[in-house]
């Protein structure tokens, strides 16, 4: 009887040592995923802090404004005014 019971408490152990094994190979595959992660956000932030100095010079936002999103300063003909009495005649 004391066999068996320690044959089963020696399995027991064995499975539950297997089981903490797994999820410590698994904590760590994800843990370094996470750093991978962390890396590559780093690097983004550090790629959009350059960015934003080149842009901090009002001559290249104003560049960018005119070249790349195609806008202009507005010049007064270019305002329009509607008036609300002219059309309730």
């Amino acid at each position: 009887m004391k066999l068996v019971a320690a044959m089963t408490l020696f399995v027991i152990s064995s499975l539950a040592l297997v089981d903490a094994r797994y999820n410590g190979r698994v904590l760590h595959a994800k843990k370094e995923e996470l750093l991978k992660k962390h890396e590559r956000i780093k690097s983004e932030i550090s790629s959009n802090q350059i960015i934003l100095t080149e842009l901090e010079d009002a001559s290249r936002i104003i560049s960018a404004a005119e070249n790349d999103l195609k806008m202009r300063y507005i010049k007064p003909e270019d305002i329009v005014n509607h008036s609300l009495t002219a059309s309730q005649n």
